[in-house]
Order: C-alpha cells, then structure tokens, then sequence
C-alpha cells in the first residue's frame, strides 16, 4: 500500500490508544537500562538509524529477542495481562501501520478488553528498513521467536501469540515493504495462520484499497504454500475478526479459503463445540453470516453442537445459530450490548432466511421461552419481506390444511382439555397436517 506521512497527527477510530496512553513500566518489565531504551526507542520511534540499534545490542548490552508488553495506563490487574495479548517482538514494534490506523496491527491489554495501538511512523521507509535489518543482524529472530524465556520477567508471563509475529504484523499494516524484506529473509508462514483476517473493532473503517491489496496479498501467499488456507486457526478466527470488514471482502475471503480446500462445515477446535456458523451468530459478525448462509445447506444452518454443554449450560445439540443470535438480542450479554440489538436482529433475519428452524430453540427453561418470544417479530419482518404473489401462492397452498384443521376444530369437545389453554386448535392443525404434508407423516 502507498507509505504514510511521517506526521502522527492522522486520527484514529473511536477506541484506539496512541504510544503516549500506554504504561511506561509495562513495555519492559525488569529488564537493563539498555534493553529499556531499544524498546523505547522503537515504540516511540526515536531512533534514528539502525547504527543506534546495532551500539545499543553491541556495546550496551541491549537484547533484541526482547518482548515489551503494550498495556494501557493505568494498567489493568495482573491477571488480565498474564493472558499474553500485546506482548510483541521488537521487530514486530519495528513495523509501520501503511492503513493510516484503519486497522489495527498492534493490541494493548486494557479493561474490560484490549484496545488497539495507533504507534508513530518512522521519518522514512527507509529507515524503517534500516532499524529491522539492524535487529536482525543483532540477533533478533525473523519470526519474533524467542529462544531463552525469562520466567522472573513479572509482565513477560507468556511468549507473543501467532497474531503478534512479524509477518502478521506486516500484514495486518499493509506494509508490502516489511513483507518483503521478512520473506526475503525466510520468514515462516506455515502455521501461524497468516491468512487469518486482522482483527478489528466495529467503529474501525477498512478502506476498499486495503481490502483489495488484503486478497491480493492471500493469493499471493497461497501460491507459495495452497494448505494455508486449511489452517485450523484461519477458520477459528473467521467470526472473530472481519466486523469492520465489507460484505464483498468477505464474500470473496471465504470463497478465496474454500476454493482451497478450506471445510466451512468443520467444527472448530474444543472446546468451542459449535459450527463455525454458530460461532460467528455469537459474535456479531453478520458478514460472516450472510456469506455462510449463502454456502450452508439448511441442516447445516440447523446444526447443534458436538460437547455436552457450552459456556452457557445449554445442551451442545441445541445450541444452533439461531438460539446463539437470539440469546443476544435481549442485549444483556457482553456483545449484545457492544455490537447493540440492530446487529443481532440482522443476523436471526439472515438465519431465518436461509431456513433456520424455530422449532429447535428449547423451551424448558424461562430465559429459552423468551428467546422464542424474541424470534417471532423477527420471523414476522421475514415474512412480510415476501412479495404479494409469494405471500399468496403460500396462503393458497395452506389452505386446505386451514380448512381442515377449523373443521376438526368445530368437532373437538367445547370442555378445554387437559393439555393446556387453547390445545384444541393445535392438535386440529397438526393432524390436518398428517393429512396433506405426506412425507413428515411418513417420517413418524
């Protein structure tokens, strides 16, 4: 992508931090001075050659395999940090965001969740160049691994995860320069899941040309290595990351994966426990909704779990799509209240569009009874989307049923019987239903 102005005066989205709102004493732990003033130097992007890094590392003793953690000030408890989120190699800090902070690269524990980075640029590309090249001639590792891992270090409780490595970093900055210069140098991409979508808050604004340059740069990868596209981890992040993202983007994401060999049907790794469509009804993520309705059969659309309970203490093989966006659509939960009611109500249109089945939502509890009570608006606005000669043909096709089912009505006892309010009508319409729907009769 075109390179960034070297000013930091670009604004960000809604939720992001800046260098200036990260704590000082958590970029570094206890580590020397040295050490401390490479990690700073980076961060801040006060160094000005790679002749900085290089006496730092040489003479001062600095370790460039360091890993600052980026945390927000005032820290959050040390439980929240110990998971490992934000904890970064020096050479991933090194990487420039090219998105003009459209999409985050860089994550920094904060509360209730982490918060994204906006760090500065370097005055040039070049210099960019120069300062990585520096570390990795100094010892830095091209894949942010480290090999000695300082248990003692009170912040450096866990090694950067997949999404933290250069490569991704780069990626997720649209930064073709870094990419370059990481490949050129043999930097891994089997198994750190670089075709992963980078994450992303909803308030975030991915432009057209980054998503454009995003597939182009999947595509290319693919042609190196065809099986990252089946990487478990690339499907697992497939509802947790493309919010921001457009709905063509995502359309063209998951066809790029499944021309590749990539199962959207597959379950994702325990203990998750539910499909992949089901998951991504949980987050929010409509866009990955609509696109795997588009693929899905409607047994798949209807599918429960595979574990014996989930999260919530529901049944696995209840669990479906349906009952996972409808549970959120009271607003109650974490994401309901994040993502808001107008985002759920999308996707349970979308579910039932696509054939999701009402029928399966339990009923034995008070908070399942309400879910259903929740669906049926939602169900109504499906059905009044229907053309007129849609509505009619369907209105003509029940109708024998209808008349049959008042005729049954009519004969039943007037006394109410003991099944509960109103059963009269419903046995009348079910066994109407023996009468013209042959199949479902032959089924029982």
């Amino acid at each position: 992508m075109a390179a960034a102005s070297s000013s930091h005066a670009a604004a960000v989205s809604r939720g992001w931090k800046r260098s200036n709102d990260l704590d000082k004493e958590l970029w570094c732990g206890r580590c020397d001075n040295a050490s401390r003033q490479l990690c700073k130097g980076i961060i801040r992007r006060t160094l000005t050659s790679g002749q900085d890094v290089l006496q730092l590392i040489q003479r001062d003793g600095a370790d460039p395999k360091m890993t600052p953690s980026l945390c927000a000030a005032p820290p959050p408890a040390p439980l929240v940090v110990s998971n490992g989120w934000g904890v970064y190699s020096l050479l991933s800090l090194a990487i420039d965001d090219m998105t003009g902070y459209t999409v985050p690269a860089f994550w920094a524990e904060d509360v209730p969740e982490e918060s994204p980075v906006a760090l500065r640029w370097w005055s040039s590309p070049e210099l960019q160049d120069e300062i990585m090249r520096a570390l990795i001639d100094g010892g830095a590792d091209v894949d942010g691994e480290v090999d000695d891992f300082d248990e003692d270090a009170w912040v450096m409780e866990t090694l950067p995860h997949d999404r933290e490595a250069p490569i991704r970093v780069a990626i997720a900055s649209g930064n073709q320069r870094a990419i370059d210069f990481l490949l050129e140098r043999d930097a891994k991409l089997r198994g750190l899941g670089v075709l992963s979508v980078p994450k992303t808050l909803p308030a975030d604004q991915p432009t057209e040309a980054y998503e454009d340059w995003l597939l182009s740069r999947y595509r290319q990868l693919l042609c190196r290595h065809p099986t990252l596209a089946t990487e478990e981890v690339v499907m697992d992040c497939l509802g947790l990351t493309v919010h921001a993202f457009s709905q063509a983007f995502v359309d063209m994401y998951i066809n790029l994966l499944v021309t590749h060999g990539a199962d959207i049907t597959a379950p994702p790794a325990p203990p998750v426990g539910v499909s992949r469509l089901c998951e991504a009804a949980f987050r929010g993520c409509h866009q990955v909704v609509t696109s795997l309705c588009r693929r899905l059969t409607a047994e798949d659309i209807n599918a429960g779990g595979v574990n014996a309970l989930n999260a919530g203490g529901v049944n696995a093989p209840d669990r479906t799509p349906l009952l996972a966006a409808v549970e959120e659509l009271g607003g109650d939960s974490d994401y309901g209240q994040r993502l808001g009611v107008p985002c759920y109500q999308r996707i349970t249109r979308t579910l039932l569009r696509a054939g999701a089945d009402i029928s399966r939502i339990p009923t034995d509890t008070e908070k399942h009874r309400r879910c259903r009570q929740l669906v049926l608006p939602e169900y109504v606005t499906v059905l009044n989307e229907l053309r007129a000669d849609a509505m009619a043909a369907i209105n003509a096709a029940l109708r024998p049923q209808r008349s049959f089912a008042a005729l049954l009505t009519h004969l039943m006892k007037l006394d109410p019987l003991p099944f509960g309010p109103q059963e009269a009508e419903a046995i009348a319409w079910r066994t109407a239903a023996f009468c013209f729907e042959w199949d479902r009769t032959a089924a029982i």
